[in-house]
This record gives C-alpha cells, structure tokens and sequence, in this order.
C-alpha cells in the first residue's frame, strides 16, 4: 500500500532536494553524491521498503517528470514480459509518481518524487560471483529481457542478484533505446562456456 501519509509528513521542505547534502540533512540517507543533473537516491528509516529518486531543481519539472514517467513505463513494460513469458529468475521493483505539495512547485509546475520498492539486493561483489554460477536456465531468461529492451544497461549495479536469488532490473531508463549492448557489460562476469551459449540465444 503507498503511505501517502507517511510520505507528506517526509517532504515538507522545497529546500531538501537542492542538493544531495540538503536532502541528507532532512533525515534521509542519501546514496552517492553525483553531478547535479544526476538523479538523487535515498531512503528514510520510517520507510524501509521504499526507495526515493528525485532529480534537483537543476532538472525542469517537465523534464523530471517525463523521466519518472519513462522509468516506470520501462518497469511496467519488462513486469509484462516477465509474467507473460513466466521469467522467474527475473524481477523488476513497482515504481510510481508521488507528487509534492504545491510548495514544491517551480514556475508553475507541480514536483513529483519517484517512489520505488526496495528489493533486497546484494553487494556488487557477491552480484559478479552469482553470474559467474548462473545456470542455463537463468541465462536464457536473462537474454530474453535483455535482447527484447536492448536499451536497458546490463552493468551489475543496474542488473544486480537479489538475496533471494533472482536478477534485478532496476534502472528502467533506457528501456526503448536501440543500443544492441545486449549482456556488453555482464559478459565479462561469465565463462567462455555461458558466452557461447547466450550467444546461441541471441542469434535467434
């Protein structure tokens, strides 16, 4: 269920996403620092499950909210191919819009925050050694997704293991982007033997 009312009690201040600094100040924890234009994560201890991603003021309201909107199409779109093709290895976390009181507004424009469900991930480390292990089975699935939204960054901080075994599609961004950078990045985490079998899977 989306606290609605948790969340207006959390965003009260229009200063809190100026900057990642800012936004910790305001009690939540703050992932990285990044370039201004980057987008922000974080997380607040009264949510534990839900993840926060915010672009600052530097970003135009229109331009962060046609963002959000295309992250959550992506995820949207890869939970469909999930559950049509029953890709059980794979999961993609819930993302939607929670819009910001109207103090949050910049030139007249309402202020959305990307409200994200917190998957249990592991490190980037242990991520590596999982693909390393990954089986036939968890390939092919993997090479589905990936061939179908080429798009889609396939480095092990956007595509990492969930504790409980399954491949997190977590970056939804450029899931419409013709890149054919399909397994470009994760490759280098798996065998000879795996290669030549994805590869197998993708000339079909």
């Amino acid at each position: 269920m989306f606290p609605t009312a948790t969340l207006d009690l959390l965003f009260q201040d229009p200063a809190m996403f100026d900057s990642p600094n800012n936004w910790r100040m305001a009690g939540f924890e703050v992932y990285g620092e990044g370039h201004p234009s980057s987008i922000m994560v974080a997380s607040h201890v009264s949510t534990p499950t839900l993840l926060f991603k915010k672009y600052s003021k530097s970003v135009s309201m229109r331009k962060q909210l046609d963002n959000y909107r295309q992250r959550i199409k992506g995820a949207d779109k890869l939970r469909t191919l999930i559950t049509g093709q029953r890709l059980s290895r794979l999961i993609v976390p819930q993302k939607r819009l929670y819009e910001l009181t109207a103090a949050f507004s910049h030139k007249g424009l309402p202020s959305y925050v990307l409200v994200v469900d917190k998957l249990d991930l592991l490190k980037p480390f242990a991520s590596k050694q999982q693909y390393r292990e990954l089986d036939k089975d968890g390939l092919r699935q993997l090479c589905t997704a990936l061939h179908k939204f080429e798009g889609l960054d396939s480095g092990v901080r956007n595509i990492p293991f969930t504790r409980s075994g399954q491949i997190a599609f977590i970056d939804t961004e450029r899931w419409d982007e013709d890149k054919e950078i399909c397994l470009k990045h994760v490759s280098k985490y798996l065998s000879d033997k795996q290669r030549r079998f994805a590869a197998k899977l993708l000339e079909h």
